[in-house]
């Protein structure tokens, strides 16, 4: 194809643009074939249809057809890659399986295909025109049944889904092959979009097993089918450097069936009586809209827009289609996952530099000293989650929180469903806060070596007024000032801030400890910010 653009300029200079693709034939003659489906069973004809027509789509008779027929197969290897991993390597092998010879006519002509063996198959056809010239067309298609096929492993595990038609009405049965790579196993079929629609298992015992899915009203415009299958050990034992490879396996797939229907659809036919008018003229437009079975339809809305033609082109007018939005394809919103995937192979273990286990204790008796200094250190954003709280015979349960120690408001939602369409919320707050508090007022980050106020806020939550004492400790920073401590003066409801000259340390991060007393009242938080090394700025 050439592209040619062409750009017109008025003569007050405003342009307009457009761009047009120009056909360039390779040949006088094409060549084609197409058949009423791509999938088809071992031993049993597949019909095609072949043509030759010219540059107007006009059929020629009697010009010669050579048709070859290829099996596509994929040689897969396993080769190690880094560490004790592997991975499939496929190499795409084309296998002539027969060649025939036809004579075109004024009519398509046919040419039936009987594969012996399951998989995938291409009919390659070409033709010659008067000047020698070649022209070449090809048709693909899946031939389902028992025996090996050899399809392309992949190193994930993904699962390819061939469905036996583009498209679907309802009350059809969808036929869709499972390109397999187990020759034996066991399968889980969903019908799936915004939930799962429909559930069914089923076994395999080949490398193209077929399932069937009834196709519903419901379904329209698309919907999704996934398969899930899994294969259980095959050995036990382990290659020479310890990998397991006949552990159980399991392969995941998706496949999406369009189902176009005009139930919903209004056909709306308008005409003017009159293709060209003066300004200021008028125009009759007449409106007919019928419904999808052809009858009359008078309890439609109706809106007549006339707009102009170049901001149209500038804007589209997608606006002025709303079928193109309300029936347009939808979205999966399904999520699929199995813990298979992440299922870890036979070990030869030795105990030499094994890890015995143990110091759990340790761990929590330093846990629990982490806040023995009365620091709050525990911020978290989510304070609770259990996914499933036990109800009583009165349909309620008590349930103890404990709180982080981040001062703030924390929502409790108790969020309940049943029997799979009903569903409701309850929602609550809860205010952690104390009468003397402290918070931060520090950078987000700072460089090595940086000066800059640490910066903290006290506030009094209390009745009374007092004078607070802060006091700053921690590590990689040093006060420029020299006093940890200040005092300052908070009243009732006030808030104040109070600041450290400090100057940034060298390691990564700096540590800030914040300390407030006021009477029998008192607070203390730390708080660790980030240091950036610093970089060097060479002029020349």
């Amino acid at each position: 194809d050439f592209t040619v653009y062409l750009t017109v300029s008025d003569v007050d200079e405003r342009q307009v643009s457009t761009n047009n693709k120009i056909l360039v034939h390779p040949a006088d003659l094409y060549v084609g074939l197409d058949s009423d489906n791509f999938m088809g069973e071992k031993g049993r004809p597949f019909p095609l249809k072949l043509i030759v027509a010219d540059h107007q789509g006009r059929l020629k008779a009697d010009r010669p057809i050579k048709a070859t027929v290829y099996r596509r197969t994929w040689q897969n290897v396993r080769r190690k890659s880094a560490g004790t991993a592997y991975e499939y390597v496929s190499r795409m092998v084309d296998e002539q399986i027969s060649q025939h010879q036809l004579t075109s006519g004024t009519m398509p002509v046919g040419l039936d295909i009987v594969a012996e063996k399951p998989g995938y198959y291409i009919v390659q056809a070409e033709i010659k025109d008067d000047r020698e010239r070649t022209n070449l067309a090809s048709y693909g298609f899946y031939i389902w049944g028992d025996g090996p096929v050899g399809w392309r492993m992949s190193n994930d595990e993904k699962l390819t889904l061939i469905p036996d038609k583009n498209s679907y009405a309802p009350g059809e049965t969808a036929k869709i092959m499972i390109q397999s790579p187990f020759d034996q196993g066991e399968g889980l079929l969903t019908v799936e979009r915004s939930g799962v629609r429909l559930t069914k298992t089923f076994k395999i015992d080949s490398q193209t097993p077929i399932v069937e899915v009834p196709v519903r009203e419901e379904d329209s415009p698309n919907v999704f089918v996934s398969v899930l299958l899994s294969r259980g050990r095959i050995s036990d034992t382990l290659n020479e450097e310890g990998v397991d490879f006949g552990k159980p396996a399991i392969r995941l797939g998706y496949t999406e069936l369009k189902v176009p229907t005009s139930k919903n659809l209004l056909a709306v036919e308008v005409k003017a009586d009159k293709a060209e008018i003066g300004p200021g003229q008028e125009v009759e437009v007449e409106v007919a809209v019928r419904d999808s079975e052809g009858r009359p339809w008078s309890e439609a809305e109706v809106a007549l827009i006339a707009a102009d033609a170049a901001v149209l082109q500038l804007a589209g007018d997608d606006g002025y289609f709303p079928e193109r939005v309300l029936h347009r394809d939808q979205p999966l919103r399904i999520q699929t996952a199995d813990n298979l995937v992440s299922l870890i192979g036979r070990q030869n273990w030795g105990l030499k530099g094994g890890n015995p286990g143990g110091g759990g204790a340790m761990m929590a008796d330093m846990a629990r000293a982490k806040g023995a200094d009365g620091l709050r250190r525990d911020f978290a954003s989510l304070a609770y989650f259990d996914p499933q709280v036990s109800l009583d015979s009165q349909g309620r349960a008590k349930v103890k929180i404990k709180m982080p120690e981040n001062l703030s408001t924390f929502k409790i939602f108790a969020v309940a469903t049943g029997h799979g369409v009903l569903s409701g919320t309850g929602q609550s707050s809860v205010l952690v806060t104390r009468d003397l508090l402290v918070r931060s007022a520090l950078p987000g980050y700072a460089g090595v070596g940086d000066e800059f106020t640490a910066a903290m806020v006290v506030s009094n939550r209390g009745q009374k007024s007092g004078e607070a004492t802060v006091s700053l400790k921690g590590e990689n920073f040093t006060l420029l000032d020299g006093e940890a401590d200040r005092t300052v003066s908070v009243g009732p409801g006030e808030s104040r801030e109070v600041g450290f000259k400090v100057k940034a340390g060298s390691a990564d991060s700096a540590k800030f400890q914040f300390s407030v007393t006021m009477g029998q009242d008192k607070d203390g938080a730390e708080f660790v910010i980030p240091l950036s090394p610093a970089s060097r700025v060479k002029f020349s």
